[in-house]
């Protein structure tokens, strides 16, 4: 039986508290050493409620313990660069959330540092790790739906302006792009490939400092095209995802996102049929198979390359949007 890892949090807000701890745990692999929060009190809450060994409120202090083999960054995206470093440096394996950086040089210097450190650095692309997604990935790749033309993907909710980072550029980078957009524009290349080009445009419906409605459209290398949806204006939480060929299409409702009753259809001339799925907690899964890539036994579901390049998309989008034109992507 393999060891258990040790890990430990950087970041102790609602979503580690609420999603991530809890998947860590449900991993078995792991086992919860520490947490960090730059509150005193807020870390010892976090540590009880969790059951971890120790808290921090000095992340130097938490990434130079011994007993700790894998730091979790969940921090605001203008951080993840210095916390993730200095987990890296100290020979940690870093799961990081996404998205990866504030900017490409950024993520190449995180990718850069894991290189040196000789440990693992992946990202959070919960989603790649979603039964059904995996199954169309499978299906497209076995010629299923004949030549893919488009890929849309949607994520909508509400989600009205307030304090948090996500609505503030300096911290976050952007607005619903940056945080939900990075989800999707990660699927549109995993299941489609390279993106060379890409045309966006983005709009303050409600009255933040950031966009919180935004469309992107994409093309491949191979001429299909890609859209996203993305918006934290519109109460619709359908989250679609839809695939269309030329022998065949697949529709995908609540398809996107932590639900529990997936509906996916595969649509051809000769009919319709439900895809059917077991469902698995993405998150729990997703750790699952970053654990057993630290182990030698599986490929990293998502690596720093691969959020490297989803940064590039999304500033490519943001920089199309600023400026009213197509933006191709370099690679």
């Amino acid at each position: 039986m393999d060891k258990k890892l040790k890990f430990g949090v950087i970041g102790a807000g609602g979503f580690a508290d609420s999603r991530s701890i809890p998947a860590f745990q449900q991993a078995k692999q792991f086992s919860l050493e520490a947490v960090h929060s730059r509150s005193e009190s807020k870390a010892a809450k976090l540590a009880r409620k969790h059951k971890a060994s120790k808290y921090y409120t000095d992340i130097d202090e938490l990434v130079k313990d011994a007993d700790i083999d894998v730091v979790y960054v969940a921090t605001p995206v203008y951080l993840h660069e210095e916390h993730t470093i200095k987990a890296l440096r100290q020979k940690k394996h870093v799961l990081c959330e996404k998205p990866m950086a504030l900017d490409v040089a950024s993520c190449r210097c995180m990718v850069d540092a894991a290189k040196e450190a000789g440990v693992q650095l992946g990202l959070h692309f919960h989603m790649r790790s979603h039964p059904g997604l995996q199954s169309i990935k499978r299906m497209i790749e076995a010629g299923n739906l004949g030549k893919v033309h488009m890929i849309r993907t949607q994520i909508h909710f509400l989600y009205p302006p307030n304090d948090t980072w996500r609505y503030k550029p300096e911290k976050g980078g952007g607005g619903v792009m940056m945080d939900v957009g990075s989800h999707c524009l990660d699927l549109l290349r995993f299941l489609g490939g390279e993106i060379t080009q890409i045309t966006s445009r983005m709009e303050k419906r409600m009255d933040g400092e950031a966009d919180d409605t935004a469309i992107a459209i994409a093309r491949y290398s191979d001429g299909k095209m890609g859209i996203t949806e993305n918006s934290f204006a519109i109460p619709n939480r359908e989250n679609m995802l839809e695939i269309y060929g030329s022998k065949a299409s697949i529709i995908g409702k609540r398809a996107l996102g932590p639900f529990t009753d997936p509906e996916f259809r595969f649509i051809s001339d000769s009919g319709e049929k439900i895809i059917n799925i077991k469902w698995e907690n993405l998150y729990t899964k997703n750790i699952k198979r970053f654990i057993d890539s630290i182990l030698g036994k599986g490929d990293m579901p998502a690596t720093g390359e691969d959020g490297l390049l989803n940064t590039k998309l999304l500033k490519a989008a943001y920089r199309s949007n600023n400026n009213d034109k197509t933006i191709r992507i370099d690679s």
